[in-house]
């Protein structure tokens, strides 16, 4: 890996931290509900999975990142759910 190379990873980073920092100023956050139960208000499921040891309805993963700005859901989590 060439030094130029290095130079723009350090600097999209930078870009990318500054994007997040005035996003989560104006109130937009992240959907992140893995281990809690499956709410349709902010996730819709696209998989499905059968795991005994966790309880019915659970988040198991986040494929896709949902985004609420305040209160307000501007895009719905994908999960995967457990179902028994």
């Amino acid at each position: 890996v060439s030094e130029e190379f290095k130079n723009y990873l350090v600097g999209f980073k930078m870009i990318y931290k500054n994007l997040c920092d005035i996003l989560k100023k104006y109130g937009v956050e992240e959907i992140n509900r893995v281990g809690q139960v499956f709410d349709p208000n902010l996730e819709q499921a696209l998989l499905v999975e059968s795991d005994p040891s966790k309880e019915d309805d659970i988040v198991l993963e986040v494929l896709l990142k949902g985004y609420k700005l305040k209160d307000r859901v501007i895009r719905p989590a994908s999960v995967k759910i457990n179902q028994l």
